[in-house]
């Protein structure tokens, strides 16, 4: 990199630095830690949550993917939006789980069901973040060495020890000091000025890629494969995405919601429930953010290494990446390289910057997340008596510290066998199967019970730890090499088979105990008694323009168009495979391409516009902030009504 790219690099850590040291005096409390005093404002949580979901692996997994099965993968932010909006006008599980007031979700499983089952519920929780999480800093570090053309090797004391290591432990101390300084509060502030300058990164990158590459080589690339229809066709019945693959996606976004503890901060942060559901609704149209980058350069890539006019360049692509045996690793790299190679002075350090905002933004999340999960819902139920405000935050502090140890070494020594996104899906489904019943049931089944939910977590736990330990092994096993040749079941598959009996299990088990259980009070649970609906005295308020007022009912209308739409069509090409021929689809793209990009501009300054305001606010609020020893997330929990 150029002096002025290192420069730019240098800003961007004084500037996230500071503001995280600053934000320090404003947490005072285990509530502070956790979810930010419960006071961040809905564009402040948008964006700050666009941080923790799209991180530098996220980052790397859509180029990898978008790069080996073309635009057909585009269909999951199709799917996501529509299918997702009208689960977040309707608040599914957000809404409830904010009216909870609980910190972690194991918490919400003591209240509900017993201690017993929330230390083991916990434990689970963390075993999955951290394996799901494991290899986020060292696919991180690689794309960093690569990018920016760093020796594979460094000689350190007269050993040569591999670059990503050292790169991966630098970032990885970075986001711990964030998390260590001032939890929730600071991850907050910071992930909304990283997120700030990633959306800017985005539509850079976007503008600098198209210019090398543009769609009329991205058209004459795939019209040259001889498995075209499966790069372009999101509802062909061949290749990991597939039909299948797009309904275990819609079922996830259904049934997973509420159950994996990062994506649950924000919301559980928020003013109050109306606020976090507005947040979930945001999430969903802020999709268009990051397209640029994010779906454009995985396809663009793809025709700069296929097409015959790119030769020479495409040559010193595969050059660098020439020590690669793995291939998936492989593929995980030709962007990044490909990027580097496009990106002039300046603007290398911004895209740099960027990823570096999007690795620390995710990391610091998912470390409070984990070790907000081990300390509350394993270690502090097993205490007698709770700690102090100073003990409980330095017990949360060395979680962190000892969890980002634990993914480093990790990430060192697991072997990657599939896309990415495979490999999230299944580590994330080792909690998920089991917890998105348990979770769900117990916020609106009042016959849901312990044992229900105690075989529920068993079961679904079980599938998917067996499948990643026989992924590590099968090739080594010639019984166990065959059958995974006849039978192959990727991450995906095997998250919905674990999800399905766990549903079944918990339904069973439930049903035929409910005599030995008394019906659950779910008033208690949600804080209905003697009070006022938060959303219907809000709107009972009658503030805000026209378009506020009607905002629900705007989205409803947009939401189940969009579904419907999406619907039908994957309806239509199913039954009528050869009408919709590889070429329109194409097409398709391209107009969806642009429209995605160009929506993008708008939405980018809103929400950065809107998340300013919110931030000052929440530091009035936080300033004036009486602190409640008590609201720590488990001496209230410890009032159980479900055992």
């Amino acid at each position: 990199m150029a002096n002025i790219d290192w420069i730019v690099v240098a800003l961007f850590f004084v500037l996230i630095i500071g503001v995280g040291v600053f934000s320090r005096r404003y947490m005072k409390s285990v509530a502070d830690w956790l979810v930010a005093g419960r006071g961040v404002g809905r564009y402040l949580g948008i964006v700050a949550d666009t941080g923790q979901a799209t991180g530098l692996m996220t980052i790397v997994a859509w180029m990898q993917t978008t790069y080996g099965a073309g635009p057909s993968y585009w269909w999951n932010i199709i799917l996501t939006v529509s299918f997702g909006m009208i689960l977040a006008v309707t608040g599914w599980g957000v809404y409830r789980l904010r009216e909870t007031k609980i910190m972690t979700l194991n918490e919400l499983i003591e209240k509900r069901y017993s201690r017993k089952l929330r230390i083991f519920s916990g434990f689970i929780c963390f075993l999955s973040g951290v394996i799901n999480m494991g290899i986020f800093p060292i696919v991180s570090g690689r794309f960093l060495v690569y990018f920016c053309g760093l020796p594979e090797h460094v000689a350190v004391l007269g050993m040569s020890i591999p670059t990503v290591h050292i790169i991966t432990a630098l970032i990885s101390i970075i986001a711990v000091l964030f998390c260590f300084v001032g939890g929730q509060v600071s991850i907050v502030i910071t992930n909304f000025l990283q997120t700030a300058i990633m959306m800017i990164m985005y539509l850079v990158v976007g503008v600098v890629v198209y210019r090398a590459v543009s769609w009329s080589n991205v058209e004459a690339a795939y019209l040259a494969q001889p498995n075209m229809n499966e790069l372009v066709n999101p509802t062909n019945l061949h290749g990991d995405f597939n039909l299948i693959f797009y309904i275990t996606l819609a079922f996830s976004l259904f049934y997973n919601r509420i159950v994996w503890a990062p994506n649950t901060i924000c919301g559980q942060s928020a003013i109050d429930p109306r606020e976090a559901k507005i947040m979930v609704l945001w999430a969903y149209l802020r999709t268009t953010v990051g397209v640029g980058l994010l779906c454009f350069t995985g396809v663009a890539c793809f025709a700069y290494m296929n097409l015959p006019i790119f030769e020479d360049k495409a040559a010193v692509i595969r050059e660098s990446l020439a020590n690669i045996s793995n291939p998936q690793i492989y593929k995980q790299m030709v962007a990044p390289v490909f990027l580097a190679k496009l990106m002039p002075a300046g603007l290398t350090g911004l895209l740099v910057a960027g990823m570096l905002a999007a690795f620390i933004s995710t990391q610091d999340a998912y470390l409070l997340a984990w070790g907000g999960v081990f300390i509350q819902d394993v270690v502090m139920p097993l205490r007698k008596k709770p700690l102090g405000t100073k003990q409980h935050i330095w017990l949360l502090r060395w979680a962190v510290i000892g969890i980002a140890i634990l993914i480093f070494l990790f990430g060192i020594f697991y072997r990657e066998t599939e896309y990415l996104v495979m490999f999230m899906f299944l580590t994330f489904a080792i909690f998920t199967s089991g917890a998105g019943v348990t979770i769900l049931g117990g916020l609106y089944w009042r016959r849901g019970n312990s044992a229900g939910a105690w075989a529920a977590m068993i079961t679904g736990t079980t599938l998917p730890i067996a499948a990643i330990f026989l992924q590590q092994i099968w090739t080594k096993v010639e019984f166990l090499r065959s059958y995974a040749e006849k039978f192959p079941l990727s991450g995906v598959e095997i998250a919905l088979l674990s999800s399905l009996t766990s549903i079944v299990v918990y339904v069973l088990v439930s049903w035929l105990t409910t005599a030995k259980f008394r019906l659950f009070d779910l008033d208690e649970l949600l804080h209905r008694k003697g009070g006022v609906n938060v959303e219907v005295a809000l709107k009972m308020k009658g503030t805000g323009n026209w378009f506020f007022q009607h905002f629900y009912q705007i989205m409803w209308v947009v939401a189940i168009g969009l579904t419907g739409a999406v619907v039908v069509t994957m309806a239509y090409n199913v039954i009528y495979e050869d009408r919709i021929s590889p070429l329109r689809w194409l097409n398709f793209w391209k107009y969806w391409i642009f429209i995605m990009f160009f929506a993008s501009v708008p939405l980018t300054f809103w929400l950065i516009g809107g998340g300013i305001r919110d931030m000052f606010r929440l530091f009035k609020r936080l300033a004036r902030e009486r602190v409640d020893e008590r609201d720590d997330g488990f001496v209230a929990a410890a009032k159980t009504t479900g055992k």
